[in-house]
């Protein structure tokens, strides 16, 4: 699906707790509290690469992008 009926499956196989200085879970709510937030689904402690886990298709992205951009910025200030 994609425009308004799309959504996004946020997987990652550390702890919400994970970083420094924003961890991860400050950025999934800072994430779902944004206008697509309910678009957004985020899962920790996950690994996708385990035989249980049944994913027709995965796609990998690096959250280094959306650091490098600022779009995180909100959330150190």
């Amino acid at each position: 699906m994609d425009g308004e009926e799309g959504s996004v499956y946020g997987i990652d196989i550390a702890s919400p707790d994970y970083g420094s200085p924003v961890t991860l879970g400050d950025a999934a709510e800072h994430l779902q509290k944004s206008h697509l937030g309910d678009r957004i689904r985020i899962q920790f402690e996950m690994d996708i690469l385990s035989p249980e886990v049944g994913f027709p298709i995965i796609i990998l992205m690096s959250s280094c992008c959306l650091i490098a951009r600022g779009t995180l910025n909100p959330l150190m200030s």
